[in-house]
């Protein structure tokens, strides 16, 4: 009886160690992936740091505010070109983009 209590424990140690290596095996590639993205996107000139809970809707709103303000001030010349371009009126984070990391991000955006 006492030989099975201590094959149990053994099993159940084992079975711990096995889970626990497990968790840390997982934790550490998804960590060690996620680095390995991060330091491509600085190799590439991303050096933002992303946040956790609003990504990039703050410099997406920034940009619009700077958009917006400088449309005023461009609103008084009455010989200003009338183009039906939307998407740089509605988006104007994607032209900000595009013109500061090229149309390769805008591929990859869609």
């Amino acid at each position: 009886m006492e030989e099975f209590f201590l094959a149990m424990k053994l099993v159940f140690s084992v079975a711990v160690v096995g889970i626990l290596s497990w968790i840390l095996s997982v934790y550490g590639n998804l960590w060690h992936e996620s680095q390995r993205v991060r330091k491509r996107l600085q190799m590439q000139g991303l050096h933002h740091p992303p946040s956790f809970l609003h990504g990039n809707l703050p410099d997406m709103q920034r940009i619009q505010s700077q958009a917006k303000a400088a449309s005023t001030c461009n609103s008084n010349h009455s010989d200003q070109f009338l183009a039906h371009d939307y998407t740089t009126t509605l988006f104007p984070y994607f032209e900000h983009w595009r013109k500061q990391y090229g149309t390769l991000l805008l591929l990859l955006i869609y």
